[in-house]
């Protein structure tokens, strides 16, 4: 794809959200979201998803400023109006965490990689929300929580940028597509599966292929995740 190229946007009818997102839609935490080409840290461009206020898509959206915030119902409606190509749920202070497998799935036939699968396999046993992110080579697991905060990023593909990062009562936002895999119909605890994630990564090296985060064998702290 051209670099140039605004990236398609994978999304459900976000004005009929499943069922387990239904009650956080009472929440005045939501933002909007627009592809955007910038720069990055190391020079190199890349489209990015900055966010931005409901009431004045113009301006930008704060993390930790509740007054940037608004409704779902008005984020709903901006996208609607084309000032906006998606809606976010802002993470502080909030009841709601997640766990995002970036750079995880082929946008053109849904193959997930193998630890990937695997995790998927851990969230559907904990019945856990589970969505296809809107640039549609991501999974998000989303799940309610009363932890302290949390926001950790383990990279296993260096060139990918495959990995997983997890996000708890931490001034973030997160993207919702509305694209359910899974048959979760009420958001259950994942405080747990978060900190085992975390004691599972935690000493494994940023690696390179072939390594594999989910292989045993592999030096590092493990966690049992079945014992959560």
């Amino acid at each position: 794809m051209n670099q140039t190229t605004k990236p398609h946007t994978y999304v459900a009818d976000i004005t009929q959200l499943p069922r387990a997102l239904r009650h956080i839609t009472g929440q005045k935490r939501w933002v909007l979201w627009r592809w955007e080409l910038r720069k990055r840290k190391n020079g190199a461009i890349a489209w990015t998803k900055p966010p931005y206020q409901c009431a004045h898509p113009k301006t930008a959206a704060k993390s930790n400023d509740p007054s940037t915030w608004g409704t779902y119902a008005e984020a709903v409606a901006a996208v609607a109006a084309g000032l906006a190509d998606g809606i976010g749920f802002m993470l502080k202070d909030s009841e709601v965490a997640a766990a995002d497998l970036d750079h995880v799935r082929d946008t053109q036939t849904g193959e997930i990689i193998g630890w990937a699968k695997r995790l998927c396999v851990e969230a559907d046993q904990l019945g856990l929300y589970r969505e296809v992110t809107v640039s549609g080579s991501g999974l998000r697991f989303i799940g309610l929580s009363h932890g302290s905060e949390l926001h950790r990023k383990f990279t296993f593909h260096r060139k990918s940028g495959a990995g997983i990062e997890l996000y708890r009562n931490t001034a973030r936002y997160i993207t919702i597509s509305g694209l359910q895999e899974g048959s979760c119909e009420e958001l259950p605890p994942i405080d747990d599966y978060l900190d085992a994630l975390v004691a599972r990564f935690d000493q494994q090296p940023t690696a390179n292929p072939p390594f594999d985060p989910l292989d045993f064998n592999n030096a590092g702290a493990q966690a049992d995740i079945s014992a959560t």
